[in-house]
């Protein structure tokens, strides 16, 4: 018997799922013939899957599926979304009690910026966008240091976050590199990127990107047609854009492209010793 279940924060449903105690969810291999077989979809990957009686389990793996019971998928699930959605859980409490553990080793960093450079609050957003983007904020004297620099000439949250993800520099590249090559795709530097850095220029980056529906979707095509030329998701390629347009960028498309790392050039410049491009994002003719 099958049984649905939710996963909220605050009170949001953010996702939901199925469960089936009574059986087995085996992701992927050729599942075809196996008779007890019920086709589904697996709720973190959103790859094809099947439920399966246990007695199944190991014809499933033989063909190369991956086989998972009940309380594994929902502590999966459950673990995917708490990572997605952990810039929505970081609380002004739990900023504040992390820079009091900052301020135990590091004093100077914490007494330079806060209060009279930047409120909590401030560091609060500047921590909230880089989780939404999936970097860690674990070396957090690194990245209140960096911080501490860039206020002192400008606030605006934008070009804090740009400035503590180029502090952390090789932290944010690395997870993406495999012996030395970095897997990308880029935008056509004559038209795509050359027209998104004459409309993301000089604009509030804090705001919704001011770009029309139209070269919206032109957008979102060009990148669907890369990323298929990439071979997608079997490669899993970053996109790779310059830093003025980075963090419009990633706000453009994190809804439709919530798994495509958007990363400046200039990111890459200390670890990745060769950038492979797969393909380039053109206008749709």
């Amino acid at each position: 018997e099958a049984w649905e279940y939710r996963l909220a924060i605050r009170g949001e449903t953010i996702a939901r799922g199925t469960a089936r105690p009574d059986r087995l969810l085996a992701i992927g291999g050729a599942l075809e013939g196996i008779d007890d077989a019920v086709p589904t979809t697996d709720p973190v990957f959103g790859a094809p899957a099947a439920w399966i009686l246990p007695t199944s389990r190991w014809r499933a793996e033989l063909t190369g599926a991956t086989v998972s019971d009940t309380p594994t998928i929902l502590i999966t699930h459950t673990a995917d979304i708490a990572r997605k959605y952990a810039w929505r859980m970081l609380s002004r409490e739990v900023v504040k009690q992390m820079v009091e553990q900052v301020r135990a080793q590091h004093p100077t960093v914490v007494q330079e910026l806060i209060p009279d450079t930047l409120s909590l609050g401030e560091i609060q957003q500047v921590l909230q966008h880089l989780l939404r983007e999936q970097v860690s904020i674990r070396d957090l004297p690194t990245i209140l240091e960096a911080l501490s620099d860039r206020a002192r000439r400008r606030k605006d949250i934008a070009g804090l976050v740009e400035a503590a993800r180029h502090a952390l520099g090789g932290q944010i590249v690395e997870p993406f590199v495999r012996d030395g090559h970095l897997a990308a795709i880029v935008l056509d530097q004559q038209t795509v990127e050359a027209q998104l850095h004459e409309l993301l220029t000089g604009v509030d980056p804090d705001a919704i990107p001011p770009v029309d529906p139209e070269t919206t979707q032109r957008l979102w095509t060009g990148i669907r047609a890369a990323l298929q030329q990439a071979n997608y998701p079997k490669q899993r390629p970053v996109l790779l854009c310059g830093t003025a347009i980075r963090f419009s960028l990633a706000r453009l498309l994190e809804r439709v492209f919530p798994a495509l790392p958007v990363l400046a050039f200039t990111e890459c410049m200390s670890t990745v010793a060769s950038v492979d491009t797969l393909a380039v994002v053109h206008w749709p003719p």
